[in-house]
């Protein structure tokens, strides 16, 4: 009785080793591929905003549906900030911030 119980509990713990831990295993990858795709769908879309200058609902869309076909949910925060070419304009209704020798507002 003794002999059978141990065999039990190991053919319980090779069974685990088997497949549990391989599926910790790759589940670990998938979070390491989702985060690359998210990584780049997020490069090509901050790269597209700043060639052409501006931000389509077409294109956030876009980049919105490029990473929750991740299969993960994510919350976007979009921060725009605009390079004063006039600064000495007085504005009043924006949030001024001096960085270095440019001035950026947050709109």
């Amino acid at each position: 009785m003794g002999d059978s119980l141990i065999t039990i509990v190991a053919i319980f713990l090779a069974a685990i080793l088997m497949f549990v831990f391989p599926l910790m295993s790759i589940s670990e990858r998938t979070d390491d591929v989702s985060e690359l795709a998210v990584q780049t769908a997020t490069t090509e879309f901050v790269n597209k905003v700043r060639t052409t200058g501006k931000l389509t609902l077409e294109d956030y869309d876009k980049y919105v549906a490029t990473i929750n076909g991740t299969g993960n949910s994510f919350d976007v925060d979009i921060e725009v900030d605009q390079l004063d070419e006039n600064p000495g304009v007085k504005t009043t209704q924006t949030d001024m911030t001096k960085i270095g020798e440019n001035l950026y507002y947050r709109l």
